[in-house]
């Protein structure tokens, strides 16, 4: 068992990835990325209704944190530039928990975490 292994989860892993596709990829190259990490860490065989799952998930939080000021979890500006506070993080992850119930707690806020940085501060 990797350090790794012990850390992430199946969820994680594919956002993970997920989160690094642009408007153009080839799913293909993402799947097998999945696939590869999975099989290394030990977390499962590759469902393709899970990936479509939190596919759907990361496009919605891509577009909600995109909007920016605009968006309804956009609070203010805390600094003269991005800060992770800017969003009611706390409201995200209920929210997209909400809609989203078949991501554990803790993962969505990992995903959270891991979406405003990627999508706002980046």
């Amino acid at each position: 068992m990797t350090e790794d292994s012990k850390t992430e989860t199946y969820d994680g892993v594919l956002f993970g990835i997920l989160a690094l596709e642009f408007p153009g990829d080839e799913p293909a190259g993402s799947q097998r990325k999945i696939k590869r990490k999975l099989g290394r860490l030990g977390l499962g065989a590759y469902e393709q209704e899970r990936v479509d799952y939190v596919r759907n998930l990361k496009n919605d939080l891509q577009n909600e944190i995109g909007l920016s000021v605009e968006s309804n979890y956009y609070l203010r500006s805390f600094a003269a530039t991005a800060d992770p506070r800017d969003f009611d993080y706390d409201r995200l992850v209920v929210d997209f928990r909400r809609k989203y119930p078949k991501i554990s707690k803790a993962d969505m806020r990992t995903i959270v975490t891991f979406a405003i940085y990627a999508y706002y501060l980046r």
